[in-house]
């Protein structure tokens, strides 16, 4: 079942947890019931089933409390706080959060899985917090979260833990200190499978270099993401990567290797009908026309940016250049 989970398999995984349901119940066994209600939780969790997944997580909370289990009830009131997060439900997310806080308070973060959790839980806050736009208090929780995973050897959270707090840096300006922290999640990164991080990463350092004016920087960043890319055969980071290839050539006014670009990644994107990467390129290659004078091709960009973003209902893309 986890690792049909783990390979996006989302059926085949509910089928066997299911399974295990059935003669976990035959058998009585509480805790293991408890475990197969979180498991099938968090599956429809990842497949945006957020009622069900609210449902099961209140079935595992059920049993976990029965049998007194503290750390499993801490942990279910983070992935319910999760479920309500990405729900945009923040004030229910926060609830959660701090049950699940409070708890580990009560019974003391001893083992370094403790840590992990807790850690976890900071981060929860501190996302909603920087979605709501409260960034002093995102800062507090990720610097909270970064303190307790530290001591640990989960590489792959801290790197998470350090690029949300470079992106709050970048967000308020503080450049210097969000690529201090983009590079922090880098070593992280480096040598853990998921290499996709890594490129994404890389291109949060090229933006960053682009918004500080150093397009040279940013153009290396933006070219080592798209190497990766090249590497582990990622169609939406390759997308992404000539996308901010061809701003860099932009800010330097290169304007027709930045064009090529930009048409590599619409034709991409257009494939995979990811409409919003469509709309992102189509506004920036009508900037770029504009810049030249070119009018006529400006306005069919702009135009065909503006209808695939009101199909999408983001208006993001029209902002980007």
């Amino acid at each position: 079942g986890l690792a049909s989970s783990d390979q996006g398999e989302y059926a085949e995984a509910l089928k066997d947890h299911y399974m295990a349901l059935k003669i976990r119940e035959r058998i009585g066994d509480k805790a293991g019931i408890g475990d197969s209600y979180y498991d099938i939780a968090a599956i429809y969790d990842a497949q945006g089933k957020y009622p069900d997944a609210l449902a099961y997580y209140s079935l595992s909370f059920g049993l976990f409390d029965q049998l007194g289990d503290k750390r499993a009830m801490a942990q279910t009131f983070n992935n319910i706080g999760l479920v309500y997060s990405e729900s945009d439900n923040y004030p229910k997310a926060l609830e959660n959060y701090f049950a699940g806080l409070s708890i580990y308070q009560g019974i003391g973060v001893g083992t370094e899985e403790d840590k992990i959790a807790v850690s976890a839980i900071y981060q929860g806050i501190g996302g909603v917090y920087q979605d709501r736009g409260n960034y002093s208090k995102a800062m507090e929780n990720y610097s909270l979260a970064l303190k307790e995973e530290k001591p640990t050897s989960n590489r792959s959270d801290l790197a998470s833990i350090y690029k949300s707090i470079g992106t709050i840096c970048q967000s308020q300006g503080n450049y210097p200190e969000a690529l201090s922290s983009y590079f922090n999640a880098l070593k992280m990164e480096n040598g853990l499978s998921d290499r996709s991080d890594m490129a994404y990463c890389y291109l949060s350092i090229g933006d960053t270099y682009r918004l500080q004016g150093d397009h040279e920087s940013a153009l290396k960043n933006d070219l080592i993401a798209l190497k990766i890319s090249e590497a582990i055969s990622d169609n939406g980071l390759l997308s992404a990567s000539y996308n901010a290839i061809g701003a860099a050539y932009s800010d330097m006014r290169r304007y027709p290797e930045a064009l090529k670009n930009f048409a590599v990644s619409l034709k991409m994107d257009l494939e995979a009908g990811r409409k919003a990467g469509v709309a992102i390129s189509y506004n920036n290659m009508g900037e770029i026309h504009r810049s030249q004078g070119n009018y006529g091709e400006e306005r069919e960009d702009h135009l065909a940016a503006l209808d695939m973003s009101e199909q999408t209902g983001d208006n993001d893309a029209l902002v980007q250049s």
